[in-house]
């Protein structure tokens, strides 16, 4: 009888140091998944951040074709707030009818630049690749009163 009670034992025994291995391997698991989601969070942040500054400068640069539109010796605009971002717009002339449009956004510390050689033109603005960036007060392409549209 007391050798049946000794072999219980030593199972009890095995089983403690199996369910420990078991704990650590769980444990080191969710620390290494911890670590994953931390770092996938700060990443997500960063690329909303960039994002968010690439959204503003495009805002400085359609700023900049508003303006030029109107006042094609229009110099730029320095650190005009845009949705809890801000954004600045250099204008250089490269001869009387080319610009370079350099617009640059930031949005919580993220910071993004674009910069685009414009001409102008009767009717609209071309970027060097033939690209329109909008009519230039001409009724019959639907400008009319609106100086500047997208089309």
């Amino acid at each position: 009888m007391k050798k049946a009670k000794s072999v219980h034992r030593r199972e009890k025994a095995q089983a403690l140091p199996t369910i420990f291995l078991a704990l650590l391997i769980t444990a080191v698991l969710v620390a290494g998944l911890s670590s994953l989601w931390e770092n996938y969070f700060y990443t997500s942040s960063l690329t909303r951040d960039a994002l968010r500054a690439f959204y503003t400068t495009e805002a400085g640069f359609q700023q900049a074709m508003l303006n030029l539109s109107q006042n094609w010796n229009w110099p730029g605009i320095n650190n005009v707030s845009f949705f809890g971002g801000s954004y600045s717009v250099n204008v250089t002339a490269q001869g009387s009818s080319r610009r370079t449009v350099t617009s640059t956004g930031n949005f919580n510390g993220a910071q993004k630049q674009i910069s685009i050689d414009v001409r102008q033109s009767n009717e609209y603005a071309l970027d060097d690749n033939g690209n329109h960036y909008g009519w230039r007060n001409n009724p019959d392409r639907g400008g009319g009163n609106d100086p500047w549209r997208e089309i």
